[in-house]
């Protein structure tokens, strides 16, 4: 069996989104190392009353607010 790499850090594309209520903005993640062995990410917001993501990065906002985008 091959060793296993593991994540040491992951990079948004973005480091501030602004996003209005109703509207959506895409946010990549990059994951380093590149060949670490299990590259599935999950996103999640610190406050879904401001916005909202999806497992594909696709970020929603719901009201005016600020949040953190977490991978």
């Amino acid at each position: 069996e091959l060793p296993k790499i593991p994540i040491h850090s992951i990079t948004l594309d973005s480091e501030n989104l602004t996003v209005q209520a109703g509207k959506t903005v895409s946010v990549k993640a990059s994951v380093n190392p590149s060949n670490a062995s299990n590259q599935d990410l999950f996103f999640s917001t610190g406050n879904a009353k401001v916005a909202t993501v999806d497992q594909n990065g696709v970020v929603k906002g719901i009201s005016p607010g600020k949040t953190w985008l977490y991978a």
